[in-house]
């Protein structure tokens, strides 16, 4: 081979090679952004499914009485003058701990609770769009891979001898190609 096409040969194995290079930084560098987003609404459902559960006890506990959940039905139905009156241990015996008296109207822990289960839902749901997912963020980490070895390819190609220069360029187009056609876009 002239020396002229192992000069081409070259320059178009270190071109391989550098793009190949870059596009796999791309594509790790895009994975990484779609697991940091899937992690983050991961979290956020975390979160608040717990402020959810949280808001479920609170009703739950306000429905036996536990917590005061403002008046009710019942209360009103009730004696008034039932609660203000004192009641008092015998004597000797210690007055038991009063549980703290919270008030949260009903009605607004309930739809809290509701609207943060809706946003958990949500949260859950984007987790599944291309930005987010995991199975996404595979893909580009696979073409990341395929990505460096064609580079690998490239240079080991590039220590090639002058006759095996020109196949193994072949090949190398050959893998890029089907490298390109597994990658995901960008």
């Amino acid at each position: 081979m002239d020396s002229g096409r192992v000069n081409q040969a070259k320059q178009a194995l270190e071109q391989r090679k550098t793009y190949c290079e870059e596009q796999a930084e791309k594509h790790r560098k895009q994975a990484r952004r779609t697991l940091t987003w899937n992690s983050w609404l991961a979290l956020i459902a975390l979160v608040l499914s717990v402020l959810v559960t949280v808001g479920g006890g609170a009703n739950a506990l306000g429905a036996s009485g536990i917590i005061d959940t403002g008046p009710t039905a019942e209360k009103k139905d009730t004696d008034p003058t039932a609660e203000e009156q004192p009641t008092t241990p015998p004597e000797g015996a210690e007055e038991p701990p009063q549980l703290p008296r919270v008030t949260i109207p009903g009605t607004i822990s309930l739809w809290s609770t509701g609207f943060l289960a809706a946003i958990v839902t949500i949260a859950t749901g984007i987790q599944k769009l291309s930005f987010a997912n995991v199975d996404k963020a595979k893909e580009y980490q696979t073409a990341a891979v395929g990505y460096m070895r064609v580079a690998r390819l490239a240079t080991e190609s590039l220590l090639a001898d002058e006759d095996e220069m020109r196949t193994k360029l072949t090949a190398v187009d050959e893998q890029l190609n089907l490298v390109e056609q597994q990658a995901p876009t960008i």
